[in-house]
Order: C-alpha cells, then sequence, then structure tokens
C-alpha cells in the first residue's frame, strides 16, 4: 500500500513553479500522498512514491518521464499518482504488474510475427522452400539441397504457378486451386510440364506441412492421372540411315558452328547436354585423350572421365579453331559464362518444324527432320548407348561409361573397377562407327560390327 501522506496544504501550481526556479532550492519536493517532484540532471520529473507488498520496499515509480516538470503539470501529476494510489491500496505491485504487460506485449509480438509467418504467400513459401530446402550446401565431402540450388523449380514456378496463385496466401490454397493450375497445363497440351509441377508443389507443400505454415497439403490425393498422365518413356533413338542423313543436313542447316560441334560430341561422348555446355578449356587433356566433367556438373555429383576418340577430338579441334574464351568452349553471347541449354535445345527444335517460319527462328523448318520424328539432344545419348551395345560393347561397361549408379547398393559398394580401358575401347569403337556414318561416301559403306565375346 502507497506511503501515508504527509498532512499539511497541498502546494499550489505557482508555488510549484517558484520552487523549482530557486537556484538553492531543495532538489525534492514532496506534494504528499506519494507524489514527488525530483531534480535530475535534465530537468524536474515527477514520481510516486510507493512501497512494494511483495519486497517491502521503496519504489519510485516515474510518472510522464519523456515529459518533464512544466509540460506534465501538477494537475496532471496529480492525477496519475491517485490512479497508482488507487493500485498500491488494493495490493497491486507495480513492478509485477509492468513484468505482466511486458510478457503479455511480448507475446502479443511474437503472436503478430507467428501469424505473419503463417500467412505467407505461395510466392514467399517457394522461398522459404529454396532457402532451406533446396540451395546447394557443400560441407566437405557431404553435399545437401539440389544440385542447382532449385533453379529449375523455380522457373517452373516462375512460368506455370506464380501467375495463377502467387500471392495466395498458403493457407488459403485449396486442391480446386492446384487443379485449375493443372487443367490448363494439360489443355495447352503441357502434360508433361502438368505432372513435373504437381510433383514440385506436392514436395513445397508437404516441407510447409512439416512446419505447420499450412494446415494441410491441397495437392493430397490429387494423382498424376488427374495431372497429365503417365509419363512416356522416350526410346527415340537414331538409326545408322539417319545418322547418315543428318551428317548430310547439318553443314546446311544454317547452325552455329559450335552448336554442330555439340551435336557430334554429344553423340560420340555419350554426355549430357547439360554437362557438354558447362565444359572449360581446362576439362579437356587432348594428350591423354580424356574430358573430365566435374562432380558439379555431373547429374549423380560424381566426377565423370570421358575417353576421347580420335571423331571427338576432331570437333574438339574444330572448337579449338572458334575459341574465344580462355574459359568456356561453349561461351554465352556476352563471353561471361557458359551458353544456356536451351540454346541448342531451341537451334536443334526450330529445324524439326512443321508449318510456316516464325519471326526471329531459323526459316528452313525441317533442316534437321529425320524420318524416324523429332529428335532431342538426350536422343543422341540414348544413340550412342545404342550403337555401343550393337558393336558388342557389354551393358555393364556402356554404364560406366555413362556414369550411370549402380541401383543395387550392395554392388554400388563392393564393384568398384571402372573399366578404364574397357571404357577406352568402347568410345574407340563409337568414334570410328560414327566416323564412316559421316564420311561424305556414307552411303557406300557399311559399319563393322564387331561380334559379343
Amino acid at each position: 500500500m502507497a506511503r501515508p501522506a504527509t498532512q499539511r496544504k497541498a502546494y499550489s501550481a505557482a508555488e510549484i513553479d517558484t520552487l523549482t526556479k530557486k537556484p538553492d532550492g531543495k532538489p525534492t519536493i514532496n506534494d504528499g500522498g506519494g507524489l514527488v517532484l525530483r531534480k535530475r540532471a535534465s530537468g524536474w520529473f515527477w514520481y510516486f512514491r510507493t512501497v512494494s507488498p511483495e519486497t517491502k520496499r521503496d519504489l519510485w515509480i516515474p510518472l510522464a518521464q519523456r515529459n518533464p516538470y512544466p509540460d506534465t503539470t501538477l494537475k496532471t501529476a496529480r492525477e496519475l499518482a491517485s490512479a497508482l494510489r488507487l493500485k498500491a491500496d488494493s495490493g497491486i505491485d507495480h513492478n509485477e504488474e509492468k513484468k505482466r504487460e511486458a510478457a503479455n506485449e511480448a507475446k502479443r509480438i511474437a503472436d503478430e510475427a507467428e501469424a505473419a509467418r503463417r500467412a505467407l504467400t505461395v510466392r514467399a513459401l517457394f522461398t522459404l522452400w529454396q532457402d532451406t530446402d533446396l540451395k546447394l550446401v557443400v560441407k566437405g565431402t557431404k553435399r545437401s539441397g539440389r544440385k542447382d540450388s532449385g533453379l529449375y523449380a523455380q522457373e517452373q514456378f516462375e512460368r506455370h504457378v506464380f501467375p495463377h496463385i502467387g500471392d495466395v496466401q498458403a493457407l488459403n490454397v485449396r486442391r480446386s486451386d492446384v487443379m485449375k493450375l493443372l487443367d490448363k497445363l494439360k489443355a495447352q497440351g503441357s502434360s508433361r510440364t502438368a505432372n513435373v509441377v504437381l510433383a514440385l508443389l506436392r514436395q513445397m507443400f508437404r516441407f510447409a506441412a512439416k512446419r505447420e505454415l499450412v494446415q494441410g497439403d491441397p495437392t493430397f490425393s490429387i494423382e498424376k492421372k488427374d495431372a497429365g498422365g503417365k509419363d512416356s518413356e522416350r526410346d527415340r533413338k537414331l538409326t545408322d540411315a539417319e545418322l547418315r542423313e543428318l551428317a548430310r543436313k547439318a553443314p546446311t542447316a544454317r547452325l552455329n558452328p559450335r552448336t554442330e560441334a555439340a551435336l557430334w560430341l554429344l553423340l560420340a561422348t555419350a554426355s549430357r547436354i547439360g554437362e557438354l555446355v558447362k565444359a572449360k578449356w581446362s576439362d579437356i587433356d587432348s594428350v591423354a585423350r580424356v574430358w573430365t566433367i566435374p562432380a558439379e556438373n555431373s547429374k549423380n555429383g560424381k566426377p565423370h572421365t570421358v575417353q576421347l576418340s580420335d571423331f571427338a577430338l576432331k570437333w574438339i579441334d574444330r572448337l579449338g579453331s572458334l575459341r574465344s574464351n580462355p574459359v568456356w568452349i561453349f561461351p554465352n553471347v556476352s563471353e561471361n559464362d557458359h551458353v544456356n541449354t536451351k540454346t541448342f535445345n531451341k537451334q536443334f527444335s526450330d529445324r524439326q518444324r512443321e508449318g510456316m517460319p516464325m519471326a526471329n527462328r531459323a526459316a528452313n523448318t525441317t533442316a534437321l527432320a529425320l524420318p524416324g520424328g523429332k529428335w532431342v539432344p538426350h536422343d543422341l545419348r540414348r544413340t550412342a548407348a545404342s550403337h555401343m551395345q550393337a558393336l558388342g560393347v557389354s551393358s555393364d561397361v556402356i554404364d560406366r561409361c555413362l556414369n550411370h549408379t549402380e541401383a543395387n547398393k550392395v554392388t554400388r559398394t563392393y564393384q568398384r573397377d571402372e573399366l578404364i580401358p574397357q571404357r577406352t575401347d568402347a568410345f574407340k569403337l563409337l568414334g570410328a562407327h560414327l566416323e564412316l556414318l559421316t564420311r561424305t561416301d556414307a552411303e557406300n559403306v557399311v559399319p563393322f560390327k564387331r561380334k559379343r565375346g
């Protein structure tokens, strides 16, 4: 309870004003009832003096600390002191009350922050997912995240998801929103893209559900058949006759010279387009006749060595004559990085289209068209493997040439033979085969098929 007030006549406003202006006056003016005006270095400040019911110690409670006397008048100070006196007489500890108020305010701020965290838009949720789970992190020999740090996923979301639900709160996304998005892709004939988008959305919302950022997964119960349907596995392989035709057509298809070289190197090395475009001159050792694909460029995250045949070295020499960049074998237009894989894909695809030419696209829309139908860069990798098999190369050697990861864990652990001599022989056979097929007199050449033994 409050300290008993001194029984005397209360000060008037004028008296308070006079006392505060005395140069040798007292530093404390007691107005009674616990109200005290105290002099500080920065001015005169009002306090309410009471006793803590918990500790029994004096409490000096500041009144309007940001507004010293005379900004806080005697009348206002008495009103503030009267309110505190009532609380003190009721046994309320001012310090404990302030602690409770501070705790409540902290909880309010935390609740608002949590609400804001849970109210993430789909776009913001994707960013959180990418930064947390998709971003590539390498610590010693351990790697986490995705090799491209989620750039492919980001591209799919930018093109197909964000325009429709990017600004919707993730909490409010419904199954109908997802189906509407997938139905649109399916109507455009982009069935495979619909499957990709469904898979990515499911991964992101599962990430969110584990962290209680959403109440449930809006992709739950949506199956692949509801999106783009079952993916049809491509089995396109170019035949000997098609490779001969490709050799005739490529020089007149008005391809960029580097793109034409890339076409034949994809066949000669059985590599992926993403691995080839990122190749550096420092990765090539023409003397040892090898191309080293670093771990960061390979699909399985492991370094891979490709043995180079005479045919492959011929096209690398051709690229050497076009060299304009000290680092990249396939530089982009700005010469500050490697070329994008889409550049090659577009050049090949534009020359296999039916119909009228499009603006800023290849005029000859059938320059690289082949009897077996449209082909893409990855079909060249499949073609190389198929021709190796036809030349008598065993499947285990072909798998090593393709840098496939052994599916069986036990085999993967104990079978560590890299089969370098066999791989060298396989690439040599493939290169010789391609050399025969691409000769100007290839029509009169019958490729030699080695018997398996």
